[in-house]
């Protein structure tokens, strides 16, 4: 995503407290439209890759030269820009892609102040690798305005690397002295900038930032030069003083979705639908329809299902927690807030007509098989149990909420910190009905199991999957997750999804950009159309033959009290936790950012239980 001139940045890397005056991850969906090439005197090509970054987006800049002779290119900001004689910072982040063995002319600079009209720019900061001798070039200003002999000079590691991601920043303090500071993406910050000069001449003009590249030199006629940028901000800064960060907001936003593709049986010729829920519960509730999320959680759509007037939204459950922290010393917290943003989708009941305009007389007729639709089977139930439509319910949410403050050594010095733990789920409101209704139902002479079980025979559902459908609704799963959300007062983050329901999928989205998904259900693989919903005989372990194995620990997981925190939790829901005992890795996601915090050595002891789990 794209920004100019606003006063929010909408990005995962800095802070927000800072007025942005451009950001670029190259997210948008059309991700150059803020660029333009003002030079490109050989194969100068600039483009974009999708690829998970230290910073910003899931999506790069990608610049690669392969012409011969040391020819370059030059791809800017498509608009000019005022306020260049005020304090500014600009930072960014790239990768050494492609630089092969002999790089000789394979250099990229960040040009500053660029009029768009030559190779040179008023103020130009080399950003490696080496020049026409082989020699390294070395993190630098130079040019016009850059007064002759004033700059200082910097090789991080005294040589640069391939395959490596580097960050940079850039401070003018609108008084004349530039410095810049460059290090690997896994070091430290430097506490000092590497490099300073003084800027001389005028800077009163709207001109633009730009990337320059130079191919490899006419020796290498086959060669390649490629360069990946993560994002590229700029930002006010204050007068004559360091860009400390004063205000720190992480969103974090957990989904959990049911994929698949139509949820329209009549689309279907079997009257089945293509998703992910075995068959009977499929015919009788819709999925989300989707196969892939988006990187934006802003252009998650809602869904629209053929037998409503009204949209819904296109996940089961969201857990989301905001935490803004203000700090002037980067190492104290002056004041935080939290919030927190959860929803769960109702469940709306498959039920679309065969023909998309019946007749009045025979609408009825017309409607697709569902038993909990049917007045002969379980229709009733619904009606004295529900209120309004009751073919869509909103389940009743779960959750669990605790926050605490923390200090954390960071070398010599204290950094405060809040943390923030989150539990969101819910069940099927249609199944806990059945259950409900049977339990008020059954004549005392039988058990609410057998009395269900005979209503699915009459209903026309077979013996195994009866069977199947009984262990599943008095033993209700829930999908669930638990976000532990860190924010530091040094701007350094850690975002855990720390358990979640083992079906059916999850998505992290931080500052409603992507980070990462976990069971992704590819079609063929993880899941397949037309599952089957059977039990081996055993009334207590649902069985499904066709590969769902995620479905079938879910309903194992939800027999064993305090495996999952719904609805029993307290301490052994915990302890369950901590022995290990959970399916499959945890935590299930994790995106750190910044200095301080590290997943591999922030022990999972850390991890903050509301209400002991």
């Amino acid at each position: 995503m794209s920004t100019a001139e606003t006063s929010e940045q909408d990005s995962t890397s800095t802070t927000a407290s800072d007025s942005v005056r451009f950001y670029d991850d190259w997210t948008d969906d059309q991700p150059l439209s803020e660029w333009t090439k003002y030079l490109d005197d050989g194969d100068f090509e600039a483009s974009t890759k999708t690829d998970v970054a230290p910073e910003g987006g899931l999506v790069q800049l990608r610049l690669k030269e392969t012409t011969g002779g040391g020819t370059n290119g030059v791809l800017g900001w498509k608009n000019d820009q005022t306020g260049w004689d005020s304090a500014w910072t600009m930072r960014g982040i790239f990768y050494t892609a492609n630089v092969g063995d002999d790089s000789r002319y394979t250099t990229q600079a960040l040009l500053l102040y660029y009029d768009g009209n030559g190779k040179d720019a008023p103020i130009t900061v080399p950003l490696g690798i080496v020049d026409g001798s082989g020699n390294e070039i070395p993190f630098r200003f130079e040019g016009s305005h850059i007064v002759d002999g004033s700059s200082t000079e910097h090789v991080p590691d005294g040589d640069w690397q391939d395959d490596t991601w580097y960050n940079y920043e850039i401070d003018y303090d609108g008084n004349g002295t530039i410095e810049g500071s460059i290090w690997k993406e896994g070091d430290d910050k430097p506490t000092d900038p590497q490099i300073s000069a003084t800027v001389s001449g005028s800077l009163d003009d709207s001109r633009v930032a730009a990337f320059q590249i130079n191919g490899p030199g006419s020796y290498r006629l086959d060669g390649e030069f490629t360069m990946d940028h993560g994002y590229i901000e700029w930002t006010d800064s204050e007068d004559g003083s360091e860009n400390e960060r004063d205000t720190i907001s992480v969103k974090a936003t957990a989904l959990t979705f049911l994929p698949g593709e139509s949820e329209d049986s009549t689309e279907n010729e079997d009257n089945s639908i293509d998703s992910t829920i075995p068959d009977w519960v499929d015919k009788w509730f819709h999925g989300d329809g989707v196969e892939e999320l988006p990187y934006d959680l802003t252009e998650l759509e809602e869904k629209s299902l053929p037998e409503y007037d009204r949209t819904f939204p296109r996940y089961r459950v969201k857990n989301e927690v905001t935490i803004d922290i203000e700090s002037a010393d980067g190492r104290t917290i002056d004041d935080s807030t939290i919030n927190t943003n959860s929803d769960i989708s109702p469940v709306t009941l498959e039920g679309v007509p065969k023909t998309h305009a019946p007749s009045e007389e025979n609408d009825e007729d017309a409607i697709e098989e569902n038993v909990l639709r049917d007045d002969d089977c379980f229709a009733p139930w619904f009606r004295d149990a529900l209120s309004g439509d009751w073919r869509f319910t909103e389940p009743e949410e779960k959750s669990k909420l605790a926050d605490r403050r923390i200090e954390i050594e960071a070398g010599n010095e204290t950094i405060e910190g809040v943390q923030v733990a989150s539990i969101v789920g819910g069940s099927d409101v249609f199944l806990e009905v059945l259950r409900q209704q049977a339990n008020e139902r059954t004549p005392w002479y039988l058990s609410a199991q057998a009395f269900l079980q005979g209503k699915f025979e009459q209903c026309g559902v077979g013996l195994k999957t009866r069977l199947a459908l009984i262990s599943l609704i008095f033993n209700l799963p829930y999908f669930y997750t638990f976000l532990d959300v860190i924010v530091m007062a040094d701007g350094s983050s850690l975002v855990r999804m720390v358990d979640a329901s083992v079906y059916p999928r999850h998505a992290l989205y931080i500052n409603e950009a992507k980070k990462g998904g976990a069971s992704n259900f590819d079609k063929g693989d993880e899941w397949k159309p037309n599952q089957k919903l059977v039990s081996s005989g055993n009334p207590y372990v649902p069985e499904l033959t066709s590969g769902n194995d995620r479905f079938d620990n879910m309903g194992a997981e939800s027999i064993a009290v305090g495996a999952t925190p719904f609805p029993h939790a307290g301490l052994l829901y915990q302890y369950h936790y901590d022995i290990g005992s959970r399916t499959g890795p945890h935590p299930v996601l994790e995106h750190a950012e910044g200095e301080t915090l590290n997943p591999e050595t922030l022990s999972l002891q850390n991890v903050l239980f509301p209400d002991g789990g």
